[in-house]
């Protein structure tokens, strides 16, 4: 017998907090051209066959640990956005999903959650839209120590566009090099 698919729980509010780790690769961030910040795409929020792993904010807090446990921030950076964000495009929800097994231990593992889609198997548009809407209104973590999004020079951008974003790496002060 198979389970239900939860795929939305009316009991997160839409303004509860939810964090998203990213490898610190180039590839997976762009600046923003109008506000010459750098920011993260909605390539780097991918989504595995259960959903895409998030981590609540709130339940981390219950479990006694800071935000700044969530990641190895030499390896990765991490990015937060509200349930609402996810929500916003009527085809997602966010879901607990705590898992015993957590490779970063047994805290984040009990903060462990999924962004879900209405459907267990969604067509490729619909995932997309979910990821730019949340790449669209997610931030940095302010607790990363090498948070990438402090303003480009404007030399820095035009190089970017002429080399491509595989080129684009935040320097120690989180600026484009």
């Amino acid at each position: 017998m198979t389970s239900a698919w939860i795929w939305d729980d009316p009991e997160i509010h839409s303004d509860q907090l939810f964090m998203r780790n990213v490898p610190r690769k180039p590839a997976f961030v762009i600046p923003n051209l109008v506000t010459r910040r750098l920011e993260v795409k909605a390539a780097a929020l991918r989504f595995d066959a259960d959903g895409m792993s998030v981590i609540s904010s709130d339940v981390l807090a219950s479990e006694g640990h800071s935000r700044g446990a969530v990641c190895n921030w030499d390896t990765h950076t991490s990015v937060e956005f509200a349930a609402g964000t996810a929500r916003s495009t009527s085809e997602a929800g966010v879901i607990y999903n705590p898992v015993d097994d957590h490779p970063a231990g047994e805290a984040i593992g009990k903060a462990h959650s999924l962004v879900r889609t209405r459907e267990t198997e969604p067509d490729r548009t619909i995932r997309r839209n979910i990821q730019t809407a949340i790449a669209a209104q997610c931030r940095w973590l302010d607790e990363d120590p090498h948070k990438p999004n402090e303003t480009a020079t404007a030399a820095e951008s035009d190089s970017d566009e002429a080399h491509g974003a595989d080129d684009i790496e935040p320097n120690g002060e989180g600026q484009v090099t």
